[in-house]
């Protein structure tokens, strides 16, 4: 497994944001956030969610009151800079050391451009605002797939990732991870993605499978069904290693290998 960042920030409380941290992925963050605090890596560590209702995820989980919970909408912020979204944004931003984007949704075309798209463009401008040096993007795995499967959901990722090169640079870290397995909570009901997902890791990370993708013709429309699965675990740990290590990060693009090192 790849070694988890020890960065410590001194004497002075470090403060990280997790843009959607009462999400699927956001919660996972946060609770790795909470989990490296107490190993006594970040002792004086601030955890932060902003979200557009501000609220802890429904299941109340333990390590909630451990994280301030803050009501703001990137989008709706920039188009209203005055506006209670602004203002939350603002109280979010000032002074965090890193944030950390898990944003993302599906639906129609033109939805998912603004949610996976604008929105997280939204919160890398203001983050940049506020002087954040680093921002960690959760993006989605390079697939070779037919254009028109890339409209919307990717198409908004894309641009999120250009926004990320433009205002960070090699201060920017997307994490582009394949399918993401675990416990999704769907208000009270825990749904196990762990069931499917788990099983098909262990299929498609062998090297005799992974050698299908390579095929002529073939290898293409294989590729998205044998990329492997990661767990959302993984992808917690990598993005909290991109978001807490002092100086450049260690890579600045955190793929499907990168994320199964990370497995436990």
């Amino acid at each position: 497994m790849a070694s988890r960042s020890t960065a410590s920030s001194g004497s002075g409380a470090k403060r990280v944001v997790v843009v959607g941290g009462n999400g699927y992925v956001g919660s996972h963050i946060c609770a790795e956030l909470v989990a490296r605090k107490h190993a006594g890596q970040e002792p004086q560590l601030e955890v932060v969610s902003l979200s557009r209702s501000g609220l802890p995820p429904t299941s109340q989980p333990s390590w909630a009151g451990e994280v301030q919970w803050l009501r703001g909408d990137p989008l709706q912020a920039e188009r209203a800079p005055e506006s209670e979204a602004a203002q939350g944004v603002q109280r979010a931003l000032t002074g965090s050391a890193a944030v950390i984007s898990c944003v993302g949704g599906f639906g129609n075309a033109e939805a998912m451009r603004r949610i996976n798209g604008a929105t997280n463009v939204a919160a890398m401008s203001a983050a940049k605002a506020a002087g954040v040096p680093r921002f960690v993007f959760i993006s989605a795995h390079h697939y070779v797939l037919p254009n028109f499967l890339q409209r919307g959901y990717f198409e908004g990722k894309f641009q999120a990732e250009q926004a990320l090169q433009d205002k960070f640079a090699g201060q920017g870290v997307q994490i582009r991870p394949s399918f993401i397995f675990g416990t999704r909570q769907v208000g009270s009901v825990g749904v196990p993605l762990w069931l499917v997902g788990t099983p098909l890791q262990m299929l498609t990370s062998f090297s005799l499978v992974r050698k299908l993708t390579t095929l002529p013709l073939l290898g293409p429309v294989l590729a998205p069904l044998l990329t492997p699965p990661v767990s959302v675990q993984a992808v917690a740990r990598a993005a909290v290693d991109a978001a807490l290590r002092e100086g450049a990060p260690h890579k600045t693009i955190v793929d499907v290998d990168d994320l199964l090192e990370y497995e436990a």
